[in-house]
């Protein structure tokens, strides 16, 4: 009896232990489970946070008990909000979609029950609308019991600056104006040639008249890009609606329109066709409240021209005339201001025919500034201006030749010309000496216009095998305050290329911390004013400081310019700026100057 019960005491002793064991083995096995899946899902979040948080696509990671697991920054810029207010409620709530095969709104996460692909979609948020593609899928673990073990993925792909560019494209192949549809220049040109084929037989007299907004960048500074583009579209329907037979309007330039008289047998007639039509633009700008004068010119072909070119020659620069001359008038009227007339002088004398003799002949230069540490003087990097060596007035800054490049119509050629020179000397520098120190590069407003600036930069990195993390590119807080949405697209495009974006002359303007948070910034410089003043005026050392501590909170590096003494260097330092540059520190001078520093660096 003893023995029986010893062997059910070992009996019982055993199965416990067997019983704990497994215990213990499932637990152990449970544990590793779920880390395997906690793996996978990071794994999977990793592989989106690095290779998929581009300057378009927002990701959204949801769990089967709709808690968000993940949110990469691109959502903050798609959906209009900070982080902390995407939540359940949010996307349920806010975020509406609208999909071709539904005109009703939905609600996203109704939507996304789908689990499919939505290429053309809109997504709205409060008063936004967005272009989307917007795709869902569903994963889950091999193991379908685990708790959490299944999620969504969610891609909103921003397409609103690709179908811009997209329709810009499209428009210009078809030869039409994006703002205005008319028929552009590269259009007229042809028409041109046809109707000269036609003169020289005979059958009719050609002729044309240009119209043109005077001042049109000052008022894009002054009125908003919006409001000048909705007077050129009305200006170019009310022209439209006025044409008769044998009138074809065209638009010339941003600026200027061109309507050509296919059989003009009264020039005094189409002359005084053309000033109704001018009167007709005055009567629009004054409607729309827009203060703007404008200027026309006529030009009867009579005589047989070996290129259409040469016609468009002769009546811009009837235009230019008209312009000039009223300009040196109210000049010499109201202020007598000679560095005034000196520009005007010399823009007169700036055709697109100079800048294209300057671009071949090498006359357009590329100048260097350095940029230095403050906490070590170390260099740590360049900034490229232009420069253009006049064959007349010699060597000459941005501010007298960019705008008259704007209005040629050259900024294009100008800033690839340019990027080739910049990019080509960065390239010997690291060759020669492996220096590859940051570059930065000025963005203008007419580049951003282009729609084409990221594509070009882009084939100029690869052409010149640049790594694109050393290029900042700077764009001025003015540009910011005229046409926050263009520069908005343009960064994220940039952003993409993997380059550094900056804002120039920060402090001047007037741009909100909230747009500023949206872009995808990597430095704010200081603008010079304020630095300028810093040493007698304690207002200014305060704003200093205080844009230096805002930039810190918002991650971003520090830097300002116009730094012309060791006293402001000193006040900087102090103030905790990380970077700057100025006449005291390195004067702009060309890249042969420039090599000294960079062997001594």
């Amino acid at each position: 009896m003893d023995i029986l019960k010893q062997f059910t005491l070992l009996d019982v002793f055993l199965v416990a232990v067997v019983l704990v064991t497994a215990s213990i083995i499932r637990i152990f096995y449970d544990s590793y489970r779920e880390r395997k899946r906690l793996e996978e899902l990071d794994e999977l979040i990793s592989v989106y946070d690095t290779s998929m948080n581009m300057y378009d696509e927002g990701i959204l990671i949801l769990s089967d008990s709709q808690d968000i697991l993940f949110e990469n920054k691109e959502l903050e810029r798609i959906f209009g909000v900070p982080k902390e207010e995407i939540t359940i409620e949010f996307l349920q709530k806010k975020v509406l979609i609208r999909t071709q095969d539904s005109l009703q709104e939905l609600g996203l996460l109704d939507v996304l029950k789908k689990h499919a692909v939505f290429p053309d979609a809109e997504l709205r948020v409060g008063n936004r609308t967005l272009a989307v593609t917007l795709s869902s899928n569903y994963f889950r673990t091999k193991h379908n019991d685990a708790e959490n073990s299944s999620w969504h993925i969610v891609t909103i792909r921003d397409m609103t600056a690709q179908n811009k560019l997209r329709e810009k494209m499209k428009s210009t192949v078809l030869g039409r104006d994006v703002t205005t549809g008319l028929p552009v220049r590269q259009q007229l040109l042809r028409d041109l040639h046809t109707l000269l084929a036609a003169k020289e037989q005979g059958s009719i007299i050609p002729a044309l008249g240009m119209l043109a907004v005077d001042e049109y960048h000052h008022l894009q500074s002054q009125y908003g890009t919006e409001k000048i583009d909705f007077l050129l579209r009305s200006i170019s329907k009310t022209l439209s609606e006025a044409l008769v037979e044998d009138e074809t309007l065209y638009q010339f330039d941003h600026d200027s329109f061109v309507i050509v008289f296919a059989n003009c047998d009264d020039a005094e007639k189409a002359k005084t066709r053309l000033s109704s039509f001018e009167e007709r633009m005055r009567d629009i700008a004054a409607l729309q409240k827009v203060k703007s004068d404008t200027a026309s010119t006529f030009c009867n072909i009579e005589k047989p021209y070996p290129r259409t070119e040469k016609i468009l020659d002769q009546c811009l620069r009837g235009l230019y005339r008209k312009n000039t001359s009223e300009a040196i008038e109210e000049e010499n009227t109201l202020s007598f201001n000679k560095d005034r007339m000196d520009s005007l002088s010399i823009r007169r004398n700036l055709g697109k025919r100079e800048f294209e003799k300057a671009i071949k002949s090498n006359r357009l230069l590329v100048y260097y500034q350095p940029i230095y540490a403050l906490k070590d003087d170390s260099l740590i990097g360049l900034e490229a201006l232009s420069r253009l060596n006049d064959e007349k007035e010699g060597l000459l800054m941005p501010d007298f030749f960019l705008q008259k490049a704007i209005e040629c119509n050259m900024m294009t050629e100008i800033t690839s010309h340019l990027l080739d020179r910049i990019l080509s000397q960065k390239r010997f520098w690291f060759m020669q000496m492996k220096k590859d120190l940051d570059t930065t590069i000025n963005l203008s407003l007419s580049d951003i216009k282009s729609g084409i600036f990221s594509e070009v930069l882009e084939k100029k990195i690869l052409e010149h095998m640049i790594d694109p993390k050393t290029i900042t590119i700077d764009i001025s807080e003015e540009i910011l305050e005229v046409d926050y949405e263009a520069v908005f697209e343009e960064c994220y495009m940039l952003n993409k290329l993997g380059v550094k974006l900056a804002i120039d002359h920060f402090g001047k303007g007037s741009i909100s911390l909230r747009n500023i948070g949206r872009l995808p910034l990597h430095t704010i410089k200081i603008d010079g004013s304020i630095i300028e003043g810093i040493e007698q005026k304690e207002d200014n050392l305060r704003l200093a400081s205080g844009i230096v501590s805002m930039g810190r909170k918002l991650d971003f590096e520090v830097g300002a310019t116009f730094v012309d003494t060791n006293t402001i260097k000193i006040l900087l330092g102090r103030i905790g700026c990380q970077f700057a540059q100025g006449n005291y520190l390195g004067k702009a001078a060309p890249a042969f100057e420039i090599t000294p520093l960079l062997l001594d660096a």
